[in-house]
């Protein structure tokens, strides 16, 4: 019968494992990077609070900073980093979601959603939930859905028209999410 190596005993509480000694590898002299390499940068006034949404030639960031009051809502174009157009979110924090079909909507925490034009930064409406809406809301089949506090509000991506509200009970603050037309 073999003899059991002491890593190979079960540990009774008496033995103390050794740590597993190895030779070092030799420096490596070369290095090959697969992850993705910084084009730009852009400095905005506060911190950038969620990840910045990118689509077509422009990037969508949202700044979320009470310290330098900067809650906004910045597009930026990805071929020359030049600012395209900026709003104000008048010190509310805010999620972020960037649509293709050219509509950029924002729930802040005052219980606001915000629908901006991607290619201008105009709102085109803005609906009001009762409660937050710092939750990134989601948009399947015309309906843009809201998340915030105990509730879920379904609205008319086009126009801000309410459709239904729904009681969830218990989450706060949830993302909806939609797949196969289920919510």
């Amino acid at each position: 019968m073999a003899r059991r190596r002491h890593r190979d005993r079960p540990h009774r509480g008496r033995h103390r494992l050794r740590p597993h000694r190895t030779t070092p590898s030799p420096p490596k002299t070369e290095w090959t990077s697969t992850v993705a390499q910084r084009r730009w940068t852009y400095a905005t006034h506060g911190r950038i609070s969620r990840p910045p949404n990118p689509v077509g030639g422009t990037v969508y960031v949202v700044t979320d900073d009470d310290t330098s009051n900067d809650h906004t809502v910045y597009a930026l174009d990805t071929g020359t980093v030049a600012m395209k157009w900026t709003y104000d979110l008048n010190g509310l924090s805010a999620s972020l979601l960037t649509m293709p079909n050219g509509v950029v909507y924002v729930g802040c925490h005052d219980g606001n959603v915000y629908a901006l034009d991607a290619a201008t930064g105009t709102r085109k409406w803005m609906y009001s939930t009762g409660g937050g809406a710092d939750a990134t809301p989601a948009v399947a089949n015309g309906v843009l859905y809201v998340g915030g506090g105990e509730l879920v509000h379904a609205v008319d991506a086009a126009t801000g028209t309410e459709k239904w509200v729904y009681t969830v009970g218990g989450v706060r603050s949830a993302s909806p999410a939609v797949a196969n037309g289920v919510l």
